[in-house]
């Protein structure tokens, strides 16, 4: 997943590690298509600018040389320098180095054409990855109870093309842990599109 900033630093990345900021500005979540190495084709998380907009995510220290690397794997995406607006919502920890995003690049008229269509689908395996991933985050730290509600009201573009392709869709707690948590969420704060998510393949 691109969305993931960086705090340019030295030492003590263990520290800088456990440190959950938000940046209050200019990004915002959509989904958006792109092709998986096995050759299926489905809908990632991305970011694009938009102003008055906000993100929560993670801030964690790495090295030029891991930072010259994590640009060359996301060559599709562009860095973008964010310090000046990020605000650190857990620990003692203030970024003295440069945070980092990454962000979709699209040409004019790309970002319409790159939206959940039935031959590119949300998949929920994919949802369960990005919700696990926050239901950890709210579990390792005690402010953030409502840090996987916010990943999903402030992602855009959700869509009726969202397919169950989990291993076991009916007997989910086998394959998916934190599944019935990742259903209540998905219930809450998207109720009408989540009652109408099909099993794969979907047929709309």
């Amino acid at each position: 997943m691109p969305l993931v900033i960086m705090g340019l630093a030295g030492g003590d990345a263990r520290r800088q590690r456990q440190n959950r900021f938000r940046p209050i500005q200019r990004l915002h979540l959509a989904l958006f298509i792109h092709a998986q190495h096995d050759g299926a084709v489905t809908t990632f998380v991305g970011a694009i600018p938009k102003k008055s907009s906000s993100r929560n995510g993670i801030v964690y220290a790495v090295s030029k040389e891991e930072f010259d690397a994590t640009t060359e794997r996301e060559k599709n995406y562009t860095p973008t320098e964010i310090t000046s607006t990020v605000q650190i919502l857990s620990g003692s920890y203030k970024p003295k180095d440069e945070v980092w995003i990454y962000v979709n690049k699209f040409e004019e008229g790309e970002h319409q054409k790159s939206l959940p269509t039935r031959e590119f689908p949300i998949v929920q395996s994919y949802i369960d990855i990005c919700l696990t991933g926050c239901l950890q985050i709210m579990n390792g730290f005690p402010d953030a109870g409502g840090f996987a509600g916010e990943f999903i009201e402030s992602a855009e573009e959700w869509s009726k093309h969202w397919e169950n392709d989990r291993v076991h869709p009916r007997r989910t707690r086998f394959t998916v842990p934190a599944a019935k948590d990742i259903d209540k969420l998905l219930q809450k704060h998207r109720p009408k599109l989540f009652a109408g998510i099909q099993l794969a393949p979907g047929r709309w």
